[in-house]
């Protein structure tokens, strides 16, 4: 992989890892859905300039206006719902944790790729979904309980997230592979925010935010949202689609590492080892690892 390559792929990582960091800033100044308003928001202005800059996008924008529907759909599985739940788990988990949990997103499109298009997995990305869902589990307990002190509804909150993740994947990747990513980022993020601005005016922070706050809301928006799309696709052009998705693997060190540095979380034993065991199960079901090689046929007489 070319040294340009190599820095997008570390820069995005340290990005999407941030998000989770940049969250955890505007804890308790401004609720969930403004939050995820304005991170949406803020990208679209951001991708909105970058489209303006190029011809054939501008044109290709005006021509979504037919596909609207398909467009919506992709907003709301994308950004709007997922953006929502899980910025309201970020109100009560770590960094680090939250950055685990999201992780599983491949897991969730392999899994919805299974029920809603019957699509065929080897016994190599079975074990993963397994050991993915083991690994949630080890991490999580003795915490996720549904009471006030527990993290239940925080991790159910950050699951369905992540599957909604899982559907936008499949959806695109049947109904809108004939968008250009960049344009149809910025379509969406617009989208997204128009639907969530209603009850996100309700939640206007009618304190004044400190600085990090603001920072925290801005970075999220900018560099965790709108640069971060934008060096994906890079890198998935540049590279492959399949090298791409990896980062999801440094994405949970970066989260555990901004946490550790910027919010004094702890990093145990029991974090570390939980973290191994979803990132062995997503590498498993993405196909990064893959033990069906392994295996030999029968040979018959």
């Amino acid at each position: 992989m070319k040294l340009s390559n190599t820095f997008d792929f570390v820069l995005l990582s340290a990005l999407w890892g941030g998000s989770y960091l940049f969250i955890r800033y505007t804890v308790g100044y401004i609720e969930p859905i403004a939050l995820a308003e304005m991170r949406m928001l803020t990208a679209s202005i951001v991708l909105g300039l970058l489209v303006l800059s190029k011809k054939e996008w501008r044109q290709q924008v005006f021509s979504y206006r037919k596909k609207l529907r398909t467009l919506s759909i992709v907003a709301f599985f994308n950004s709007a719902f997922p953006f929502a739940v899980i910025t309201y788990s970020m109100q009560h988990m770590s960094a680090g944790v939250g950055a685990v949990i999201n992780s599983t997103s491949p897991i969730w499109t392999a899994i919805v790729g299974v029920i809603w298009y019957r699509n065929v997995m080897g016994w190599s990305k079975y074990l993963g979904l397994v050991l993915g869902f083991f690994g949630i589990i080890f991490l999580m307990w003795g915490k996720a309980s549904f009471t006030n002190d527990g993290l239940g509804f925080a991790i159910l909150a950050s699951m369905i997230g992540t599957f909604s993740y899982g559907i936008s994947s499949n959806y695109i990747k049947h109904y809108a592979n004939d968008f250009e990513p960049i344009p149809m980022t910025f379509i969406t993020m617009f989208i997204g925010a128009l639907m969530l601005l209603l009850p996100a005016l309700t939640q206007i922070p009618t304190e004044p935010m400190p600085i990090s706050a603001w920072a925290g809301m801005l970075c999220l928006g900018v560099g965790s949202t709108a640069i971060a799309y934008i060096l994906f696709y890079r890198l998935a052009t540049n590279t492959s689609a399949t090298l791409a998705i990896t980062v999801t693997f440094l994405v949970p060190v970066f989260g555990m590492l901004w946490g550790w540095l910027f919010l004094n979380e702890t990093l145990t034993l029991h974090m570390m080892v939980g973290a191994g065991i979803v990132l062995l199960g997503t590498g498993l079901t993405v196909g990064v690892i893959n033990f069906d090689r392994f295996r030999t046929k029968p040979k018959f007489l």
